[in-house]
């Protein structure tokens, strides 16, 4: 099956549910920040596969009673290409993105995170050879100069992570355009959900069966809170994608910035650096400026993305 032919001009049918749709996005990405604040945590106990896999155990688990009542035959569909590829991207995002948040605070994590809307241009010129327009470079532009003021003008350990962090961006664009063609395949959420919890804790038990370290107190359970809040996050940006446009979605993505922001601050008591405010508002103003033309592209050519 090819996946380009699913990136074809086409637009959502019903948008009558749009602040629904908007109001899943923002909550799902406040259930994320405090994922990030769980795993930090723990992070200086445990190493960040073994993490990862408790917390996606623990998201299987969350999952499981709806999978029971349902039946395995739900977990059946023909589209297990598309939904395996687009667990192993997300995982493997999802595992630069926690490395890069042991040696980086949660503002810079999240910031370089953020900069999927950069990389979407980007990746439908090569699926699709869809042209980047002026605008649309000016913003990628622009978004990377931010790029680089997170970077900082020295080298140091943080900002060789720092390149993790760019990789869970490209790789969670990558997720967006996936997620993109399986909505539109009509696959229901929490089987998407349950397959990507599935593939996690298949790659992350492997990697963490050589290097286990027992939990210790609390650990467990931030790892399950974290697992839990992941899952719900999970399901909620999938279904978001029945409601709203994904250049809207991609949007609201800043929200981590400010929520992992004002959690890191009131947590850890850490308080964004000047280089991260700057890189904050110069990857803001490029990603809304390729956001803007993609909403104008969705008006006028109806693409979906």
């Amino acid at each position: 099956m090819s996946f380009t032919k699913h990136l074809e001009p086409y637009r959502l049918s019903k948008t009558t549910n749009r602040y629904k749709g908007i109001g899943q996005v923002l909550l799902g990405w406040l259930l994320i920040a405090f994922t990030l604040v769980l795993n930090k945590l723990v992070s200086k106990r445990i190493p960040s596969s073994e993490i990862l896999f408790l917390q996606f155990s623990w998201m299987s688990v969350a999952l499981l009673p709806y999978i029971l009542w349902k039946g395995f035959s739900y977990l059946v569909t023909e589209n297990w290409i598309h939904i395996t590829l687009r667990g192993i991207i997300a995982a493997v995002g999802y595992y630069f993105f926690v490395v890069c948040g042991r040696k980086m605070g949660l503002v810079d994590n999240s910031l370089l995170f953020n900069t999927e809307a950069l990389f979407v241009p980007w990746l439908l010129w090569l699926a699709y050879r869809k042209k980047i327009d002026r605008l649309t470079w000016i913003g990628i532009v622009i978004g990377f100069i931010g790029v680089a003021a997170v970077y900082r003008p020295d080298i140091t350990i943080a900002n060789i992570a720092a390149f993790l962090g760019l990789g869970a961006g490209l790789a969670t664009a990558i997720v967006v355009l996936l997620t993109s063609i399986i909505m539109r395949l009509r696959e229901p959420p929490i089987r998407v959900a349950t397959y990507h919890a599935i593939i996690a804790c298949i790659i992350f038990g492997l990697e963490s069966f050589h290097i286990w370290e027992t939990p210790q107190g609390f650990d467990l359970l931030y790892a399950g809170g974290s697992g839990i809040c992941f899952a719900v996050a999970i399901c909620l940006f999938i279904h978001a994608f029945y409601h709203t446009e994904p250049h809207i979605i991609g949007g609201l993505s800043y929200s981590l910035v400010v929520f992992s922001g004002i959690l890191d601050w009131v947590i850890f008591g850490d308080i964004p650096s000047q280089y991260s405010m700057i890189g904050f508002v110069l990857i803001l103003i490029g990603g809304v400026l390729i956001i803007y033309k993609s909403h104008q592209k969705n008006k006028t050519d109806r693409y979906f993305i």
